[in-house]
């Protein structure tokens, strides 16, 4: 499993706010979606946004089919009134939340201040999924930056892998590991009159073996470090391969 040392790396350089104001999200749910809707209570999140408190945002994990192993589920993101719950603005991504081996563990919203130029900010969505395999581990999670525009909400920073872990072991301890984690920052230089954002991705390798009875340790361990800085072209960030999340 991923070591305590790496979760603290997750952190992006831009954290979310520390003290989120809450928000019902089964109130918000039932008056957008009327009572009796299909949204997964579980997955589902909403975050008041601290950048515009009059404002909350809400990450809704719609059903569509399927059971315990193999399913569909829409992703909604709405732009709703704090004090009413009326929606201001709204995006479907059908299908965005779709499982079969690898399924999405949470959802949550990233209200760090990305302030791409002076009178644009985005907020992010970050999808963390896994899969349930006790020989071949997997996890991930993803980053995908909204701005609010004229034509409602769109995407601007698609998928961009935060962090992963996958694995190969023989369910006890030993076996080898590669885990990885980025940061993100924003620079100073802008194409297209949006800011440029520096990724720095640190990637590492180990193998696992009994340490004592009770306890698995990491040897020929490998770390490296990789630098990109995505540029606005004036649609959106294009992610390298290297960066980009294997589920959608």
């Amino acid at each position: 499993m991923p070591r305590a040392w790496m979760a603290a790396a997750l952190t992006l350089l831009l954290s979310p706010a520390a003290f989120a104001q809450g928000c019902l999200m089964n109130e918000i749910l039932e008056h957008v979606y009327e009572p009796g809707h299909k949204a997964d209570l579980e997955l589902s999140t909403c975050k008041v946004w601290p950048a515009r408190p009059d404002v909350t945002l809400v990450a809704a994990a719609l059903n569509r089919q399927g059971d315990d192993k193999v399913g569909s589920e829409d992703l909604e993101l709405l732009l709703v009134d704090t004090a009413t719950s009326k929606v201001i603005t709204r995006r479907l991504e059908r299908d965005r939340l779709g499982y079969d081996a690898i399924r999405v563990g949470k959802l949550t919203l990233d209200t760090a201040p990305y302030k791409l130029n002076d009178n644009l900010l985005a907020f992010g969505l970050r999808i963390s999924r896994h899969n349930n395999s006790g020989v071949y581990p997997f996890s991930e999670t993803s980053l995908t930056l909204y701005t609010l525009g004229r034509s409602g909400l769109e995407p601007v920073l698609e998928n961009l892998l935060v962090n992963s872990f996958s694995g190969e072991t023989d369910t006890v301890c030993q076996g080898r590991d590669e885990e990885s984690a980025a940061t993100l920052a924003l620079r100073g230089a802008t194409s297209h009159g949006l800011r440029s954002l520096l990724v720095t991705q640190h990637i590492s390798t180990y193998r696992e073996v009994i340490h004592t009875a009770s306890t698995c340790m990491p040897e020929d361990e490998k770390t490296t470090q990789h630098r990109y800085t995505l540029t606005f072209d004036g649609q959106r960030y294009p992610v390298p391969a290297e960066l980009q999340a294997l589920t959608p």
